[in-house]
């Protein structure tokens, strides 16, 4: 074979310069294109998945409870799906009874436009709130659980003088409402705030509260005074060493250790004025005629609630003849109380009822032989009616001769702290 026939052989076997670089161009191509495609399809893929499955925005519903209102008709007057509510009820009644709802407590729902809920709040007046989240999971459960919340402690302390009332006078310095009714709960057997008050008369306030980020929480008054007529009335916060921060009235101690508490309250309602006191010869404004008033008539308007003086056991709970509607409690000791002209007796009061001192027994009316709305309050010391204004009211307690120490010390540290207050 001649040498130009091989080298042609030869030649035509290898493959061409030019196809060896284009196949190499084409790899390059074929990565970059790849790689393209991929990058490409992971955007699509991210971006429509973030678009179907991103979780609406949530709007964010703050509300107070007013007058009325309960939490169920409230979260659907304001946009909460009719359909979505009972899934959040029956959650929270795990850990809260909305029949327990008061006014001025407040919640916070987030919930979408359509009106589907997911986290609810609520705040009651303590320093608590209850949680209620919806879950993820398939079928729509709700989780829900107490929370406590942060709290700081300070003390605070103030002075005032009467102008009107109590109650007027401690409002106009911003005092929460349950201080004030605990001050007077805890001098109420040693003055009666709606007959016994002066203008000018001074009272001074030492006490607890917590504070939240948003709200504030009166606690105990660990110290009061209140001046009347040159008379000072002082009460420390002194209470059992295996109950240290619950309050009650019956924890509170005169300057010489004994307890402010008397085995019955002064009276038996909030009144306007005394109509008729004990005598025993008044005339009888609808019989005409002179005859022993064996009781104290108290003015106030009808429905105002009537509360046992004491600890006791419910004798009779209904009508009798000038009576009217009529309340007996048998107390310790030979004491018996009867609450006159009810317009009606409350719930749960029939005979063999053990009632607590400042129990509700029943309202004020006008039943029986009477020409106004007032209560008829008698009370018999062995089976002999007497003048309860003039009683002189027994101490339940003193403190005992172990703790004096230790009470003495508490005394003079609060005592001390009355004096600053300026």
């Amino acid at each position: 074979m001649s040498p130009i026939l091989k080298r042609t052989r030869r030649s035509s076997q290898r493959p061409p310069q030019f196809a060896i670089i284009i196949l190499i161009r084409m790899k390059k191509y074929f990565f970059l294109l790849a790689i393209a495609g991929v990058v490409i399809i992971f955007g699509l893929g991210l971006y429509f998945f973030s678009h179907q499955r991103r979780a609406p925005e949530l709007l964010m519903l703050k509300y107070t409870l007013a007058a009325g209102d309960t939490i169920e008709q409230s979260l659907l007057e304001n946009g909460i799906a009719a359909t979505q509510i009972p899934l959040l009820t029956t959650a929270l009644r795990q850990v809260f009874n909305p029949r327990l709802a008061r006014v001025g407590d407040t919640y916070e729902v987030y919930y979408s436009s359509g009106g589907f809920w997911e986290k609810f709040y609520y705040y009651p007046q303590e320093p608590i709130y209850y949680e209620v989240i919806r879950s993820t999971f398939p079928g729509g459960l709700a989780v829900s659980r107490p929370m406590k919340m942060k709290l700081t402690h300070q003390i605070r302390q103030l002075r005032g003088t009467i102008q009107n009332s109590l109650w007027e006078s401690m409002s106009s310095q911003q005092i929460p409402p349950e201080i004030i009714i605990r001050f007077a709960e805890i001098f109420s057997w040693q003055i009666d705030f709606f007959t016994d008050t002066r203008n000018n008369d001074e009272y001074r306030l030492y006490y607890e509260v917590a504070k939240s980020e948003e709200r504030e929480f009166p606690g105990n008054i660990l110290a009061a005074q209140y001046v009347s007529q040159q008379k000072t009335y002082t009460a420390i916060f002194y209470p059992p060493k295996n109950n240290p921060g619950t309050y009650s009235p019956t924890f509170y101690y005169d300057l010489s250790g004994e307890s402010l508490s008397r085995a019955f309250l002064k009276a038996p309602l909030n009144y306007r004025r005394i109509s008729s006191y004990f005598s025993r010869s008044r005339f009888h404004p609808i019989l005409k005629i002179y005859r022993p008033h064996l009781g104290i008539d108290y003015a106030a308007p009808t429905g105002t609630p009537v509360s046992t003086i004491g600890d006791g056991t419910v004798t009779f709970a209904g009508w009798q003849g000038g009576f009217g509607r009529l309340v007996i409690v048998r107390h310790p000791n030979g004491y018996i109380s009867s609450y006159g002209h009810l317009s009606r007796i409350a719930r749960g009061i029939s005979p063999g009822k053990k009632v607590v001192t400042g129990q509700l027994l029943g309202y004020v009316g006008a039943t029986g032989l009477a020409t106004g709305p007032h209560l008829d309050f008698r009370i018999k010391k062995d089976n002999r009616y007497i003048n309860f204004l003039k009683m002189s009211l027994p101490a339940q307690k003193k403190i005992p001769e172990s703790d004096w120490p230790d009470f003495v010390r508490t005394r003079n540290k609060y005592l001390q702290a009355l004096s600053q207050i300026q």
